[in-house]
């Protein structure tokens, strides 16, 4: 009896792309409002304007703890070297709310928007 990819040359690409498909259906993911995805996709070497300063983002780490994913960004000043946290949290749950940012540094703690982070 001949294999069945002999009889169906396109059955093993098949196969694979429906278990893709079904892969990514089936696995938990973070849901987040469309206007918090700005905070959510930054990375390690991109630069930011926020609070009226360019920054570089030097770090990028995951904690997830009790159904909450933080994310938090090592920032790094251009002009002074200040160096700062964006930390970005996000609820994994069918909830639309938006969740502002907190940045830390030695000087403050502000609540960041998305709207707030323009990419440069």
């Amino acid at each position: 009896m001949p294999a069945l990819s002999a009889l169906h040359p396109d059955r093993s690409f098949l196969t694979s792309v429906l278990h893709c498909l079904r892969s990514w259906w089936n696995v938990d993911r973070i849901r987040v409002p469309n206007a918090a995805g700005r905070l959510l996709s930054l990375e390690t070497g991109t630069r930011i304007q926020l609070l009226q300063q360019i920054w570089n983002v030097t770090t990028r780490e995951t904690k997830c703890h009790e159904g909450v994913a933080d994310l938090q960004y090592s920032l790094t000043s251009i002009d002074d070297g200040r160096i700062a946290i964006l930390s970005v949290g996000v609820v994994q749950d069918d909830r639309e709310k938006s969740m502002p940012a907190v940045f830390r540094d030695v000087n403050e703690v502000v609540l960041i928007w998305d709207t707030d982070v323009v990419l440069c």
